[in-house]
């Protein structure tokens, strides 16, 4: 039986999805290009979005996380147009460190199984 998914996690998917689309095709600010908005977690009543948002290596965190946070007036009015939804949420943009933590161990395993050859 398929499960059933509750109005926040739909709302978070749909935002996850439009924000995804605005950062990357929508802003025309050469920081934001190779972002990835890796996950939105929404609180119950609806009203707080946090966004978590990945980087290439060469991503400077905090210069683009004020970018996005000065910016979030912007992704608001333009997930009011695009989400049916009676209000938007406030929008927390957090840098998302697991894909970074996830590369270094792999570099360490890796030199691991160097050293026992």
């Amino acid at each position: 039986m398929p499960r059933e998914f509750s109005r926040t996690e739909r709302v978070a998917y749909q935002i996850q999805r439009e924000l995804a689309a605005l950062i990357t095709k929508d802003t025309g600010d050469p920081r934001l290009r190779g972002l990835t908005v890796s996950d939105v977690r929404i609180n119950s009543d609806l009203t707080e979005a946090t966004v978590y948002i990945t980087g290439t290596a060469s991503t400077k965190t905090e210069e683009i996380m004020a970018t996005l946070g000065r910016a979030s007036g912007f992704f608001r009015k333009n997930l009011a147009r695009r989400l049916r939804a009676r209000g938007v949420p406030k929008l927390k943009f957090v840098y998302d460190h697991t894909f970074d933590q996830a590369a270094h161990l792999l570099a360490l395993i890796d030199s691991a199984v160097v050293r026992e050859e």
